[in-house]
């Protein structure tokens, strides 16, 4: 049985002294996504009521230790009052209580309690709102205020058991770049988009998940991608780099430009510092242009949960209070833990337990089934205690790694390179290198001009097939490419289709000794930095490993390294396509000892 932590949690603090008025509102049944999206935003909630947002907000560390989030939320008349949030607690889908504490003669504390009751297959929503007001305000704010929240918020929950969504105008600006976004991308994909622009909430526009939304529609994922990239092209889109916290996946920094990334940041609320990361934490996320809907970026995980997707539930413990919490787990890996500097447990959800005994200092694994898995917390400590469930899912996040090795983000966005005294780490690129074997041959042969002319050519071959294997050319060196990819099969696939299309290309030239094509790569972490000469760029150990392997291959021949072969999609792909896999043994220039390495001939 499920026991909301809310029902059973003492006050997040000493009453806070003046008068209270109540207000319950109770909606018909509907979806329980559909209310969720709503009721978990409580800064959309807000905005449909007065107009009231929260501005300026920051983390401040409590008296107990407890981070919490400060700033102003705008009153009537425009009347910022000063906040500090003192409890904040939710169960994705199930329930969500935000308790703020108010520096102000009208309003001392305001208590907001949104549940969802299970009705069959449906939810009933419900929203508790407790209002502690200055003394003797009672009746005037009851009239002022309560009653057009109650007759507000009333109208909302009927309209979305009907199933209608708001929808805002786009101003003319919009309409113009809209046409010009159809002339670039399909027009199928470009109506998808403007719907969203027209009905979603700002919070959902603030951070659009280009993988997200082409799983939602049933496109595919590279499709969307390419779409929404168009959409920058043509002003109505604005993509942005996210920095998140390693541990509670919230927004510490973002930035419209790579360049303007710092290679440290800070989690306030985690209180934790740690390298960026373009492979493992800055993620790529679009929004509408600001000059058609203006974007506001919100640094924190907790301050409601539709602006955190990653997390499916943020439970607030007092002093010695246990929490048993029935969650719907679906599969998947998923963190539990207090944040900060503890470890997690890691829950791999799938087949196994259907609950979950926590408490600090709890590290390793755990299998657990997937669906209902119940959750017994305790806080055994002096002060109050957060407790999160992260999903450790990263497979609709667009890292930034991927975005700068996709071949219409080169193409389209060649400016947006890291600042030129800036070392920011990349995880997992895979690095290409190409060079012709023969050349010299080639060049005495034809001579300088009809050769240069033929190395020309051979660089429009490897650019297309790098371009529709998921690549992108970083540079191009002497006779030599350097190509980046995301993944290590796309990095095969373009190989093996290098070297096929070179060769029935070179065989037409109809030389005596034709040039035949090297390619060799690698797998592992880099470093990205910004060059005069090229752009974005990556240099370290990885990419003079990579250059190595290149330069192990004979003419015709594709050589990679152990860290590439170590990915079990390797072996079957090169079967597939018919290859037989050699492996060898060579001394590398810069490395102690043979290097294991692999190869197929054409």
């Amino acid at each position: 049985m499920t026991t909301p932590l809310v029902d059973r949690a003492p006050p997040p603090e000493a009453e806070a002294a003046g008068g209270r008025i109540e207000v319950t509102i109770r909606g018909p049944a509907m979806p329980r996504a559909r209310a969720w999206q709503m009721l978990g935003d409580t800064d959309w909630m807000n905005r449909q009521i007065s107009g009231s947002s929260v501005e300026e907000p920051s983390i401040s560390v409590q008296s107990d230790g407890m981070p919490s989030i400060i700033g102003h939320l705008s009153g009537p008349a425009g009347l910022k009052m000063p906040f500090e949030e003192v409890w904040t607690s939710w169960a994705s889908g199930q329930y969500f209580r935000q308790v703020r504490d108010i520096r102000s003669p009208l309003l001392r504390r305001t208590d907001y309690h949104a549940q969802l009751h299970s009705v069959g297959d449906l939810v009933e929503p419900e929203i508790t709102l407790q209002l502690t007001v200055g003394t003797g305000l009672k009746s005037i704010i009851s009239m002022l205020q309560v009653r057009p929240i109650r007759r507000k918020w009333q109208r909302i929950l009927d309209e979305l058991a009907e199933g209608r969504t708001p929808v805002r105008t786009l101003p003319e600006a919009a309409r113009v770049a809209m046409s010009r976004w159809e002339g670039l991308a399909e027009p199928g994909l470009v109506s998808l988009f403007r719907e969203l622009l027209l009905t979603a909430s700002p919070t959902e526009l603030r951070r659009l998940r280009g993988f997200s939304l082409a799983d939602q529609w049933g496109r595919p994922r590279a499709e969307v991608l390419d779409a929404m990239l168009h959409g920058v092209e043509a002003g109505v889109l604005e993509l942005y780099w996210s920095v998140r916290c390693t541990r509670c996946l919230g927004q510490v920094a973002a930035s419209t430009s790579l360049s303007e990334l710092a290679d440290h940041e800070n989690c306030p609320a985690c209180r934790i510092g740690f390298q960026t990361d373009l492979g493992s934490n800055v993620e790529v996320l679009f929004s509408p242009h600001p000059a058609l809907i203006p974007r506001v970026d919100e640094q924190f995980c907790t301050l409601y949960p539709v602006a955190s997707p990653d997390l499916l539930g943020v439970f607030t413990l007092a002093p010695g209070q246990e929490l048993w919490q029935t969650i719907d787990l679906p599969a998947g890996q998923w963190k539990l833990g207090s944040g900060g500097d503890q470890s997690d447990l890691v829950l791999v959800s799938g087949v196994g337990a259907d609950s979950v005994d926590w408490q600090p200092g709890m590290t390793g694994s755990r299998a657990v089934a997937a669906g209902a898995v119940q959750l017994r917390l305790r806080n055994d400590a002096s002060g109050r205690r957060r407790i999160y469930l992260i999903s450790s899912n990263a497979d609709d996040r667009i890292p930034a790694s991927y975005m700068t090795s996709h071949p219409g983000f080169r193409e389209r966005m060649s400016h947006q390179v890291l600042a030129p005294d800036l070392r920011i780490s990349v995880r997992s690129v895979v690095l290409l290198f190409t060079d012709l074997s023969g050349s010299t041959a080639m060049y005495e042969e034809l001579g300088d001009a009809k050769a240069f002319a033929v190395v020309r050519d051979h660089f429009v071959i490897l650019k297309q097939a790098t371009a529709e294997s998921g690549g992108a050319v970083v540079k191009t060196i002497g006779d030599a490419v350097m190509a980046s990819f995301h993944d290590v099969p796309d990095a095969m696939r373009c190989a093996l289709r290098m070297q096929a299309e070179f060769n029935a290309w070179a065989a037409a030239l109809d030389l005596d000794t034709p040039p035949q094509l090297k390619v060799g790569f690698h797998v592992g972490s880099v470093l990205a930095v910004h060059t005069d000469a090229s752009g974005l760029d990556y240099f370290g150990g990885s990419v003079n490993l990579a250059a190595r392997a290149e330069s192990a291959a004979k003419g015709g021949q594709i050589v990679w390294t152990q860290q590439v072969q170590d990915d079990p999609r390797i072996p079957k792909l090169v079967s597939d396509s018919g290859h037989i896999v050699e492996v060898m043994e060579r001394e590398l220039k810069g490395l102690k000892g043979a290097t294991r390495l692999y190869r197929v001939c054409s």
